[in-house]
């Protein structure tokens, strides 16, 4: 429970500090991007952060409990009232770029609120350091190979966005999202989160564990081989 409250606490801390590290750079981020208008729509986009650090608790409390159902029934949810609500109807309205802004805040928020409505976990600040300490050292490693994944995933849109306008950045980010969507978020997201919950849940039977490691990587080096296959196959007849 006070690794819980420390969580919350914690999510909801960092998010503040993301949203205040957005608001300082986002002239910085602008003039890299040689897009001035960009600096309004970034600082609002950082108000997500302090959303998305409050609903981290409650997300991973689903997963622990392996409620995948509920979590996918608030991600269709959110994502119709957040997109196809607000999202097209302030579009309609001719909002603008701010449509797109108005929904990606309203979904974060929206998700946020529902989780917790859910879980109801302990938001109350933990006032001994033990707990802080144990959830964000395990959280800051994890995190940072988060951040190195996203890095590395968006080196390509980073050079599009120096050398093309807006309008082929965002042709060649929907052409990507569409050949790489359904396997690396669909297919592997989806493994990921309901392996990672059920693993953690057999942590301390080593055994167990290992076996299901290995079964884990024999599965995925069965479904990756005719993906390679195939590839090798097509860079031949190119």
């Amino acid at each position: 429970r006070d690794e819980i409250r420390a969580s919350s606490t914690a999510g909801i801390a960092i998010g503040l500090a993301c949203l205040g590290v957005v608001w300082i750079l986002a002239p910085a981020i602008a003039t890299l991007f040689r897009q001035p208008a960009v600096v309004p729509v970034l600082r609002a986009l950082g108000v997500s952060f302090v959303f998305t650090g409050w609903s981290m608790t409650g997300l991973g409390l689903l997963r622990r409990q392996l409620r995948f159902r509920t979590l996918s029934l608030i991600s269709v949810g959110t994502y119709v009232f957040a997109y196809l609500v607000v999202g097209v109807g302030l579009a309609v309205l001719g909002a603008g770029v701010w449509s797109l802004v108005a929904a990606s805040v309203t979904s974060t928020a929206t998700q946020a609120v529902w989780r917790y409505a859910i879980v109801r976990h302990p938001l109350r600040p933990v006032l001994r350091w033990e707990p802080y300490r144990e959830v964000c050292s395990y959280g800051a490693r994890l995190s940072g190979a988060y951040l190195l994944d996203y890095v590395g995933g968006n080196v390509d849109t980073f050079t599009v966005t120096r050398i093309a306008s807006t309008a082929v950045l965002g042709q060649y980010t929907r052409a990507y999202y569409l050949v790489f969507q359904p396997l690396s978020n669909y297919l592997a997201q989806a493994l990921t989160n309901v392996l990672f919950a059920t693993l953690s849940r057999i942590q301390h039977d080593l055994g167990r564990l290992r076996r299901a490691y290995h079964s884990v990587l024999s599965l995925g080096n069965l479904m990756l081989f005719p993906a390679c296959a195939g590839i090798a196959v097509a860079a031949q007849e190119l």
